[in-house]
């Protein structure tokens, strides 16, 4: 798993969101 600073680095905040979704998603 990518580091958030390194995803942000890259510019990808749809990814960022979608990690954030997808791990809210893992742990409910």
């Amino acid at each position: 798993t990518a580091k958030p600073g390194v995803i942000i680095g890259k510019g990808g905040a749809g990814i960022e969101a979608l990690k954030g979704k997808l791990t809210q998603y893992i742990s409910s």
